[in-house]
């Protein structure tokens, strides 16, 4: 089941659909994309659908945080993040066993494009 997020009209009009789920025996993280190399039994995960590539945060810990105070992901961490891994992808950034993969925009902001939390 998908769900339009609506907590604010910036996440609102970057996020075609979340997609929050539980998992299990997973390796990668939401669109494929790793988000910390290791697999877990079971957890939770969400992916992002994104209309645009503009409009997120200055720093991909700064775009965890954000989205972990309005995206509607109840389980994620509001503080704590940090940045564990940079790809070509994007980068993975961590915080209290939950990881996010977020992406840089073409105009240099950060936005976050899915995650996991393994349990």
């Amino acid at each position: 089941m998908t769900a339009q997020p609506t907590c604010s009209a910036r996440v609102a009009g970057t996020v075609l659909a979340v997609l929050a789920l539980p998992f299990a025996g997973c390796g990668t993280g939401a669109g494929g994309s790793s988000t910390g190399g290791q697999g877990c039994a079971q957890g939770r995960g969400f992916s992002l659908s994104l209309a645009r590539d503009t409009g997120g945060e200055h720093t991909p810990v700064a775009a965890a945080t954000w989205f972990a105070r309005h995206g509607e992901v109840g389980w994620l961490p509001r503080r704590g993040w940090h940045v564990v891994a940079h790809s070509q992808d994007g980068a993975t950034v961590r915080a209290e066993g939950a990881t996010v993969h977020v992406v840089q925009g073409s105009d240099g902001t950060w936005l976050v494009t899915g995650g996991k939390r393994c349990e």
